[in-house]
């Protein structure tokens, strides 16, 4: 028994032995002899430089016949001699060292192989080495990479300018905001020096631009506005007004951006006839996400007491034209009057009688016209009003950014909620309207 399968394992190994290896120089192998290989070993895998003296035999070999046979024909003995072409081929040949075969050759060796003529297009292929391409020796480093930030300066190897580097700076900080970070980035952008009421709107810009790009973490960065604003420096007015503070830097970069919030709500005539309708469809969605998200975050800088009642008490009563009785705002004007409502309607409703009267106003409005729009915003609408009916009191499944002490201790009272045998409530009851206090600061 022990040797029968001793018997059989050889055999296994024999056939193991003699499968080919699928590789480029199996299948060159393979095209040498046309399919057999008498008199060889059982065919594997061989080296460039195996390769390279198979060929140079087999290519000799047959020079030596053609040879003999134009002796034998009576042909004269200068047609034996290699032609130019021949040398300068073999010539080209003994460039080939071992490891830095190129494509040229090995398609030159192929024909070679299959004993057919060598095609023009190959006889012809060059290549040259890439100013930035890898060579032999380097390493595969950073060396040909263009230098990121986007600016020409950059490219064109000269250094950037003051403003440049200050929003290159600050946008790498602000990439690394969240919860749990925020306090340790303010210090970092604090840390930052400004030298000029330019360089402060330029800081205020990046952060607006941030937060209406990333609106989950709209109340991260109101917060950090509100640490920036006891830390930025102030500067004098060119006109020799009131110097020039972070609170008024923020007004002027929050006018701006409410100021443009028609345009930016409004698809043009040009995007209209140079887009397909689902590409428009998507340009109008992300426009109203923007400025959904411009309108939770002023609410936000609003709950922190950057912006004052009475710009809110503006801002909302300019959405619902409540100067026009007979007017009716947009769609997406009031989705936003909606978002606006939702993140100030507590506190508004308790900063005085003006914001309880203007609220009221706008309320009032929102309902008479609740009818001329689709049944999306009408359910919009009934929501901010079912909400104040309720206290302001409102049930969300979208949770907040949190911070992870946070995130703890709501699974700690779910833990305890299931082990007294109550139900765990899978929405979360918010305050709308209503500042929530913030851990790590």
């Amino acid at each position: 028994m022990v040797a029968r399968l001793r018997r059989s394992g050889a055999r296994r190994s024999d056939l193991a032995a003699t499968q080919l290896r699928h590789s480029t120089f199996s299948a060159l192998n393979l095209e040498v002899t046309g399919g057999t290989r008498k008199g060889l070993q059982p065919l594997s895998r061989q080296s460039i430089a195996e390769l390279q003296s198979e060929w140079a035999a087999s290519k000799a070999k047959r020079m030596a016949a053609e040879a003999t046979k134009a002796v034998d024909s009576g042909a004269s003995t200068a047609s034996t001699m290699p032609s130019e072409e021949e040398v300068a081929e073999c010539s080209q040949d003994e460039e080939v060292v071992a490891g830095t075969l190129s494509i040229k050759n090995m398609l030159r060796m192929r024909c070679s192989f299959l004993q057919c003529p060598i095609p023009a297009e190959i006889s012809s292929l060059s290549a040259a080495h890439h100013e930035f391409g890898w060579q032999r020796g380097d390493s595969p480093s950073l060396r040909g990479l263009t230098p990121s930030g986007g600016s020409k300066a950059s490219c064109a190897g000269t250094q950037p300018t003051r403003i440049q580097q200050l929003q290159r700076d600050v946008n790498s900080l602000l990439n690394k905001v969240c919860p749990e970070s925020v306090a340790v980035i303010t210090q970092r952008v604090v840390s930052i020096q400004i030298h000029s009421a330019e360089e402060l709107q330029v800081v205020i810009g990046l952060i607006f631009k941030k937060a209406l790009a990333e609106p989950h973490y709209c109340e991260t960065y109101a917060d950090m506005v509100l640490a920036l604003k006891q830390c930025m420096p102030e500067f004098p007015s060119p006109t020799g007004n009131k110097p020039i503070t972070f609170k008024a830097a923020l007004l002027n970069t929050t006018q701006s951006e409410f100021e443009a919030l028609s345009q930016i709500l409004t698809i043009t005539a040009e995007e209209s006839n140079s887009l397909q309708p689902e590409e428009i469809d998507t340009l109008r969605k992300k426009r109203r996400d923007r400025a959904r998200g411009n309108m939770r975050f002023i609410g936000q800088l609003f709950l922190r007491t950057l912006l004052g009642s009475r710009i809110i008490e503006s801002i909302i009563k300019d959405l619902a034209k409540c100067e026009d009785a007979d007017v009716a705002p947009e769609e997406a004007i009031v989705e936003c009057l909606c978002e606006l409502l939702q993140n100030t309607g507590y506190t508004l409703e308790r900063s005085g009688e003006a914001g309880k009267a203007s609220l009221s106003k706008v309320c009032d409005k929102l309902c008479a016209i609740k009818s001329n729009y689709s049944k999306r915003i009408q359910f919009g609408i009934q929501d901010v009003l079912d909400i104040r009916g309720a206290g302001w009191k409102k049930k969300t499944f979208k949770a907040s950014a949190k911070t992870k002490e946070e995130i703890r201790r709501e699974q700690e009272q779910d833990l305890w909620a299931q082990a007294c045998g109550r139900e765990v409530q899978s929405a979360e009851v918010q305050i709308a309207g209503a500042r929530r206090p913030v851990a790590g600061w």
